[in-house]
């Protein structure tokens, strides 16, 4: 297997999974993106509605990752005991993974400027360091779950103009 040990669970695949390369992160699943809908029904809300709405997604997205977070450490344990294995692929999946995001650079830019998006380059750039800044907090924030929904609203949601 190759990902998230929460899908174990999530799919009732615990006991079938015999091993599961754990060496580095290929992505995860976007929590903020269990929160969409349509711009149609976004617009069909009061204003009541959407200042709820901008209120609450820091809890929701706060609470929701750091319970995968520890549902990743407990289905992982539960696997280990019905005898899943973790493989480290060490340095050559990490110099493939390296390899891949290069590479992966290059056809991000492209397809954005084949769309016509303007300053591609400069858009994954901006994407790229936020990331940075975002690991330096989550390694701050660690599990609590109320700190993650501060400095979300902090630095996102009490920024929205709706």
């Amino acid at each position: 297997m190759l990902g998230g040990p929460t899908w174990l669970r999530a799919f009732g695949i615990t006991e079938l999974i015999k091993s599961r390369l754990s060496t580095v992160s290929f992505g995860t699943i976007n929590v903020p993106g269990q929160l969409a809908f349509q711009k149609s029904a976004w617009d069909s809300w009061s204003d009541e509605v959407h200042a709820s709405m901008i209120k609450n997604a820091p809890i929701m997205i706060a609470n929701a990752t750091i319970e995968v977070l520890k549902d990743n450490d407990e289905s992982a344990a539960l696997a280990h005991e019905a005898g899943m294995k973790e493989i480290d692929l060490g340095t050559d999946l990490e110099a493939l993974r390296d390899s891949f995001l290069v590479s992966e650079r290059v056809r991000l830019i492209a397809a954005g400027e084949a769309r016509g998006a303007e300053h591609t380059e400069r858009v994954l750039d901006a994407y790229l360091a936020n990331y940075a800044i975002w690991e330096e907090l989550a390694a701050e924030i660690g599990d609590d779950k109320e700190k993650f929904a501060e400095v979300l609203w902090e630095r996102i949601y009490s920024q929205l103009d709706m």
